[in-house]
């Protein structure tokens, strides 16, 4: 593939989808977002290996809680025959070879391999039933929720703790400061992936503009997107093998590549600008509500219900009117403009020229169709001294 894509699984973990993209001829940066840890005691999960007896079901979420598990199993020298009575529940494939790699068979997987999923499977199965969830520390509440709600006793016992690798924070921030280093995709694999990337960075502000963040699934993505981060690529299916291919797909696609023009007034603008970190929560609604098309144009799908009153038949006008966002606060404006750039050069590269305009007060971002080389507002950009006007133009 010619890119370099930057993994921050855990370092025990990080080779099977680092070999896979490697294979592909991808430049592969290891920085784990995530550490394993025991927890500070065992004593809940050593009390429920010896009860194994007393539940109908066991619930693993993981490759770690696996690991986890039988380890402890081996030093309360239990046996695995201990385990034939339960039926099993895996999320995931993986987790599911792991378990049948230590001769335990696994009744369910769910379709999806999300919590939601494994309680839709689980729901009447379980209900009066006694249920064994082996799990990290810090989870989703979903499983142990909905399955009392079901009817069932759930007991939740802690296998494994994620903390943030304070090693990982310096290298981290030089890779992505350094624009020979710096990757083209990064992967998130939990939301703790999510999580522990910005507390890695901390304060420190670095440009994402020419990175595309993948995620493994719609729970990684969700926390992607409350802590101010995009999410350019998403699997679906939920698993390593399903990011690798959905981070081929994208990136055999045409990229275009985003131009800027600025008048005076606007290049002097840029130089004291320093953009935010993240979107508001608005702005971050109207790119993740994506675009729609509609009478021949590209709009905005959570503009596209406004009424224009302009000739029908101009449809670069339209599609401006459609297409443009008041904000009051300049830098946002700014990372707006960048980040609706980036998502069109991927979406429909080379089609459209987005529009920055400031004039003094509040800011305006617009975009259109480029329609016979002609590009409205911007043929003459310093015909527009009266404000600032800057166009990135996906050519």
């Amino acid at each position: 593939m010619g890119i370099r894509v930057l993994i921050g699984r855990a370092r025990h973990q990080a080779s099977a989808l680092s070999g896979e993209l490697r294979k592909l001829g991808a430049t592969v940066i290891e920085i784990p977002f995530i550490e394993i840890r025991k927890p500070r005691s065992f004593k809940a999960l050593d009390g429920a290996l010896g009860s194994l007896a007393e539940y109908d079901w066991l619930i693993l979420t993981s490759v770690n809680g696996v690991d986890a598990m039988w380890e402890r199993l081996a030093k309360l020298g239990l046996r695995p025959t201990s385990l034939k009575h339960l039926r099993i529940a895996a999320i995931g494939p993986a987790t599911k070879k792991a378990i049948e790699q230590r001769g335990a068979k696994v009744d369910v997987v769910p379709k999806e391999y999300v919590a939601e999923s494994v309680v839709r499977s689980l729901r009447k199965r379980a209900k009066g039933k006694r249920v064994l969830l082996v799990r990290a520390k810090v989870a989703r509440d979903v499983i142990p929720q909905e399955l009392r709600k079901a009817g069932a006793q759930v007991d939740v016992v802690e296998a494994y703790e994620t903390v943030v690798p304070q090693s990982s924070r310096t290298r981290l921030r030089s890779v992505l400061r350094n624009p020979r280093q710096q990757p083209h995709v990064i992967t998130f694999t939990s939301s703790s992936t999510a999580k522990n990337f910005v507390a890695l960075l901390g304060e420190r502000n670095p440009s994402f503009d020419n990175i595309l963040f993948a995620s493994i699934g719609p729970v990684t993505s969700a926390t992607l997107r409350e802590v101010g981060l995009p999410v350019d690529i998403q699997t679906r299916e939920y698993t390593i093998p399903g990011l690798v291919e959905a981070i081929v797909a994208r990136m055999n696609r045409p990229i275009s590549s985003v131009g800027m023009r600025a008048n005076l007034r606007m290049q002097e603008l840029l130089k004291g600008t320093k953009s935010p970190r993240r979107l508001t929560p608005k702005l971050r609604a109207v790119l993740d509500a994506e675009f729609i098309e509609k009478d021949g144009c590209l709009l905005l799908a959570s503009e596209a219900v406004r009424s224009f009153g302009g000739d029908p038949m101009d449809l670069i006008g339209y599609e401006s009117f459609v297409n443009h966002i008041h904000v009051a606060d300049f830098p946002q404006a700014w990372l707006y403009a960048k980040q609706l750039a980036k998502r069109l050069s991927f979406s429909h590269p080379g089609e459209c020229a987005v529009i920055v305009s400031f004039d003094g007060k509040d800011a305006t971002v617009r975009f259109h169709r480029i329609r016979s080389d002609r590009s409205w507002l911007v043929e003459d950009l310093e015909a527009y001294r009266e404000e600032a006007i800057a166009v990135l133009h996906l050519s």
